[in-house]
């Protein structure tokens, strides 16, 4: 039986580290022996195998420099004994961690989202020395896989697209379960996601506050926020300078937002860049209808087939490119955002033929069929 070892900071908060956990549970029903290596962890998420907790505290300014390099000594330790035969890392300063203390096993990196927008300047400056030291370089999308083989082309042989697993199952149980707060009636529109600039929630407000503006019919309708973050209190200042206090509701992080998102009446996603939104899958998963804006790289190959032939979701242009005054009015995209939710709103046939295609569509992203991409990858044609 092939030893995994999964190296990511901690088993909570976003999705970047959701995503390990996932892995751990597919793996380990693929039969493999796994080790999940965490800095610190009050585990959130569900996982399988062995968490092994370095209890690492985190450290600001210059003293990061003291984590990374107990988090290297220690992982550098474990490694050392456990003769792992594959090492995964997520998180660009695990990934870091991983190559420097590369063995024999097969080293194995992840890309998660649009480093250009996401990742610092001192994270942007190292990946090519990630990629040199990697064996393979696993980019969560295709138009992910794309930038960087063309910013990092020595080494793009190296760099794969695997997309992450979405439990399809597991989300529609979850997604029965009685819900303790009292939802609103008529009914709700809801986005989930961490609450800090890049999810683009702003405008998802700016925007639902227009659509009540401009078609009284749904006056009743609230907008559900689920996540929290850095910009709570500026999300709520807005809330209230808009004068949709009884309309928005940031209800913060639920272990199981699927009840939350199965009742919905559409989710929307107006992130200013992504790798890959796992969230929309989960929205297929629930059988929500989809608005998402059209950020760089996810949104487009997850709702839409290179030929447009299928559409599981309405996509709208990117804030991102009119931030950037490029193209586009911000103003312009937020009352196009809300134009779109009333024809969505307005149309339930169009919005049931979405749901149907999303529903057939999302199966592609099944643990047992993502497995066999990862099983391609580490060498196992014929057992572990």
């Amino acid at each position: 039986m092939k030893k995994i070892a999964i190296i990511f900071p901690f088993a909570r908060e976003n999705g970047a580290c959701r995503v390990p956990c996932e892995h751990s549970q597919m793996f380990v029903n693929a039969g493999y022996q796994v080790d999940l290596i965490v800095r610190d962890s009050d585990s959130v998420f569900p996982f399988a195998g062995n968490l092994i907790n370095l209890n690492i505290k985190s450290r600001k300014g210059i003293l990061k420099a003291v984590t990374y390099i107990e988090l290297l000594y220690k992982v550098n330790k474990i490694k050392k004994q456990n003769n792992y035969d594959i090492s995964i890392s997520h998180i660009p300063h695990c990934d870091l961690i991983n190559v420097l203390t590369k063995r024999k096993e097969k080293t194995i990196t992840t890309v998660h989202i649009n480093n250009e927008r996401r990742y610092s300047f001192i994270s942007n400056g190292l990946l090519g020395f990630i990629l040199s030291r990697s064996d393979h370089v696993v980019a969560v999308s295709s138009k992910l896989k794309l930038n960087l083989s063309l910013k990092y082309g020595k080494y793009k042989n190296k760099i794969v697209n695997i997309y992450n697993p979405v439990n399809i199952r597991k989300i529609k149980q979850l997604s029965e379960l009685p819900i303790d707060d009292n939802l609103p009636s008529p009914g709700f529109i809801i986005n989930i996601g961490r609450l800090d600039v890049q999810k683009g929630q702003c405008y998802l407000i700016k925007a639902f506050a227009t659509l009540l503006h401009n078609y009284p019919r749904f006056d009743n309708l609230k907008l559900i926020i689920i996540g929290d973050g850095p910009l709570k209190e500026q999300l709520t200042n807005l809330i209230k300078e808009i004068g949709v206090e009884d309309k928005v509701l940031l209800v913060g992080f639920k272990e199981n937002p699927y009840n939350y998102l199965k009742n919905a009446k559409m989710f929307v996603l107006t992130s200013l860049y992504e790798g890959f939104p796992l969230v929309l899958l989960e929205a297929m998963a629930c059988g929500t209808p989809i608005i998402s804006a059209a950020c760089e790289t996810g949104p487009y190959e997850l709702l839409h087939e290179s030929d447009d032939s299928l559409s599981c979701g309405v996509l709208t242009p990117d804030f991102a490119v009119a931030e950037s005054g490029k193209a586009f009015e911000v103003d312009d995209l937020v009352n196009n955002l809300s134009d779109k939710m009333a024809e969505l709103l307005n149309s339930p046939v169009s919005s049931s033929q979405l749901v149907l295609n999303a529903t057939a569509k999302v199966q592609r992203f099944a643990p047992e069929e993502i497995m066999k991409y990862w099983e391609n990858l580490f060498g196992d044609n014929n057992g572990k």
